[in-house]
């Protein structure tokens, strides 16, 4: 295969925009959830809401919590995988043309 080095670097640099991209969507996402829980941890906290829409509130609390832990996990396994190809396309890059 003609310029096998050449490929490789291209789909690495690829992948990386891509990711960045995926990372970027995912920090964003966080940071809408956390405004999110934010506004009903507050509206939890008032006190003449009725006893069923507090329950209500408090399991939509639990549920953002639960939302925001994964998107977290999500993110780093992101930035962790970002990482892993950025050193990849290093090593590419090291190879001389001929010795792929």
């Amino acid at each position: 295969m003609k310029n096998l080095k050449q490929r490789l670097i291209d789909e690495t640099k690829k992948g990386l925009v891509r990711m960045k991209a995926e990372i970027k969507q995912s920090d964003e996402e966080l940071e809408i959830l956390d405004a999110r829980l934010k506004i009903e941890k507050k509206f939890y906290e008032v006190k003449d809401i009725e006893k069923d829409l507090k329950e209500d509130i408090k399991y939509s609390v639990a549920a953002l919590e639960d939302m925001i832990a994964m998107e977290l996990d999500r993110n780093a396994e992101l930035k962790k995988d970002a990482k892993i190809s950025a050193y990849r396309l290093t090593m590419i890059e090291k190879f001389a043309d001929d010795e792929l």
